[in-house]
């Protein structure tokens, strides 16, 4: 078994790249953190506002939309250790905030993107620390493709 990496668009937006993009930055990601599994499973599913205000509502208990929800798998049998989770990512918000912090669209995708994935593995930005560490890896691993530092002039 190799990555496996579901996309699904429930909703229609331009610049929504195809799933060999997610796929090469998955790989990317796992290499940046030393991940050596290549046995992994990750669901994404591009939606809208609509969508992503009511999973945001439904499982953090915020009523509005967000740009990416991690849904880490919590599975303990053996026979699917192989899952990591779910991604849903918001192409509103997405677009959006590009705009808005005049971002590239697929630039600012590609750090949603990670973002998420190291949610999926562990990563957190609870506290200052763990923050710091998580836009390290991020600031990396975006630079790897020649993306700017996302968190330069926030």
């Amino acid at each position: 078994m190799a990555i496996e990496l579901q996309v699904a668009k429930a909703c229609e937006h331009e610049k929504i790249p195809p799933v060999g993009w997610f796929n090469d930055w998955f790989e990317i990601i796992l290499d940046q953190v030393g991940d050596p599994r290549r046995n992994l499973e990750v669901s994404v599913r591009i939606c809208d506002s609509e969508e992503s205000c009511a999973l945001n509502r439904n499982y953090r208990g915020i009523d509005k939309p967000t740009n990416v929800l991690s849904f880490p798998a919590d599975i303990d049998l053996k026979d699917f250790s192989h899952v990591l989770g779910d991604l849903a990512i918001c192409w509103d918000v997405l677009s959006t905030e590009s705009r808005d912090q005049n971002k590239d669209l697929v630039d600012h995708a590609s750090h949603l993107f990670i973002h998420g994935i190291l949610h999926l593995l562990g990563y957190t930005h609870d506290d200052a620390r763990l923050a710091s560490f998580m836009e390290k890896i991020e600031i990396e691993a975006l630079a790897r493709q020649n993306v700017a530092d996302p968190y330069r002039g926030l």
